[in-house]
């Protein structure tokens, strides 16, 4: 690995962190496709879009005071709303999926 520079690491590791980053935003419904520009702004009116930036903006709060468990609390924080605005597939027909412990024949 002392054949690679160190530039090129960090580098191919930032392009990593950002195209995970734009997945995450593109389920998130912050970016969306676009055909001139491959991306552009989600419709901040979507309930799923509203709960990625509640947790974007909840948890620099929540590091920036020493908050004990500030990423669960974050993840909790932004999972509470989902039945409420229909954003969490709980609130999808998933109680028709009929789970049964019996064996396999």
């Amino acid at each position: 690995m002392d054949s690679i520079p160190q530039s090129l690491k960090c580098g191919v590791a930032t392009g990593i962190g950002l195209f995970i980053t734009l997945i995450g935003h593109g389920y998130g419904g912050l970016v969306m496709a676009a055909p001139g520009t491959l991306v552009r702004l989600g419709d901040f009116r979507h309930p799923v879009t509203l709960v990625s930036v509640l947790g974007f903006v909840v948890m620099p709060a929540l590091l920036a005071f020493p908050v004990r468990g500030a990423i669960l609390n974050n993840i909790l924080a932004t999972t509470a709303p989902g039945p409420a605005w229909r954003t969490s597939p709980l609130t999808t027909d998933s109680t028709s999926v009929v789970c049964c412990l019996a064996p396999v024949r």
